[in-house]
């Protein structure tokens, strides 16, 4: 259920209109004990789709509704399967969550070993590898028939293990306990992933930080990587088959490659003063990477979870102090929130993580939700995403028949 603000920031109307829908019979408002409105989040997505066509055709937008039980979204926060995002990192590890995306169940310290087939070693960008390598990973047999889930989770398991270990360490891997609550844990993808990430030696304040954000971005609805997973599931593509369609759909600055952009942008106004750092940008007509989302008109929730985690764990660390210039100069110039490209940025800036190590991050921890809508579109009719096209082209000439003679 909605608050009525979020209601309004969904459908992108002020809150006294969503108030005149409800007198018009358009939508229905449920009063809590307190004397407050509900709605109902199903009810508010099919109208919100349905009254979008005039946005569409402006933006040339196409918008799909595909129903889900894996994540919501709203402005107070994300919450994947009924538990709340902060619920989540504040007590468990990247591969709790990665098996509650899959399963459906939480559990504590009960998942399967996640074992790994490494491949290379690859002489290219860290950014770079985790595409050869998942290109390299032997595929499943082609089936007519869709997996069942527990095989799926099962390869997403090797699968997700294989990218980590097989990805090139430039630090030195020591084992270094990731603490949640109050559990410490040993051998998580968090820690297998660290010295990959930096020379920087792994502190459980830097665990937890990874593993905060490798649980942020597991899953995000429907981004354009996720519904390119979800065509290439409904073909029946196995899981390692769909996920390399989702790693093409994020190589783009649109969406996974923006965290890049954004650390440059930290790395200069570390060097001139985040007010230069901005004005140069939009001097240029530069778009201000790791600022404004589709989904949200205030700040990004997972960006203000991060955010907040790394100002307890690094309360005064420079990069840190930068990245809130930053944010405080650009919301006051151009009025757009922070997203979490932005806190991906100061992270990796403040653990001198290598260049784009955010974006590696972003995809480990992406290839868990992917695998969560192929095993949810496996249980679809096959083939449903055949779109039609509208054809604008030149008209071929009449054709002339052959005389016969």
């Amino acid at each position: 259920m909605l608050t009525a603000q979020e209601t309004a920031a969904r459908l992108g109307v002020k809150l006294s209109t969503v108030y005149a829908y409800v007198s018009r019979g358009v939508l229905k408002s449920h009063m809590t004990p307190d004397r407050t409105s509900r709605f109902d989040s199903r009810q508010v997505e099919q109208l919100a789709v349905r009254g979008r066509p005039r946005l569409s055709s402006q933006e040339s937008s196409i918008n799909l509704l595909i129903e889900t039980g894996l994540t919501m979204l709203s402005e107070s926060g994300v919450v994947y399967r009924g538990h709340h995002l902060a619920d989540l990192v504040a007590a468990h590890s990247f591969e709790e969550v990665a098996e509650l995306l899959w399963t459906g169940v939480l559990s504590v310290g009960k998942q399967a070993a996640w074992e790994s087939q490494p491949i290379g070693p690859f002489d290219v960008p860290i950014d770079q590898q985790v595409r050869v390598i998942c290109s390299l990973v032997p595929p499943t047999p082609l089936r007519w028939s869709a997996p069942d889930p527990a095989s799926v989770a099962a390869e997403a398991r090797t699968l997700l293990a294989t990218i980590v270990d097989s990805l090139i360490p430039v630090g030195t891997v020591v084992r270094t306990r990731l603490v949640v609550g109050d559990r410490r844990l040993s051998a998580t993808i968090a820690a297998r992933l660290w010295p990959r990430l930096t020379r920087t030696g792994a502190t459980p304040e830097g665990l937890r930080l990874l593993n905060t954000a490798l649980i942020v971005m597991a899953d995000h609805e429907l981004a354009t990587s996720t519904l390119a997973v979800r065509v290439a599931a409904s073909t029946l593509a196995s899981p390692s088959a769909a996920v390399l369609a989702g790693l093409g759909a994020m190589q783009g600055p649109m969406h996974g490659g923006a965290s890049g952009l954004a650390r440059e942008l930290l790395l200069d106004a570390q060097q001139r003063g985040a007010a230069a750092a901005v004005q140069s940008r939009l001097a240029n007509n530069e778009k201000i990477a790791g600022f404004g989302h589709r989904v949200y008109s205030g700040p990004d929730p997972r960006a203000t979870l991060m955010l907040d985690l790394m100002q307890r764990s690094l309360p005064r660390h420079r990069a840190l102090q930068v990245a809130h210039d930053v944010i405080d100069e650009t919301v006051q110039r151009i009025d757009k929130q922070p997203n979490i490209d932005i806190a991906l940025a100061a992270f990796e800036v403040a653990m001198d993580m290598e260049p784009n190590s955010a974006e590696t991050i972003f995809t480990v921890a992406r290839v868990a939700g992917w695998i969560a809508h192929a095993i949810e579109e496996y249980s679809e009719p096959p083939l449903r995403f055949r779109a039609r096209a509208h054809y604008t082209g030149p008209l071929a000439k009449p054709r002339v028949s052959p005389r016969r003679h």
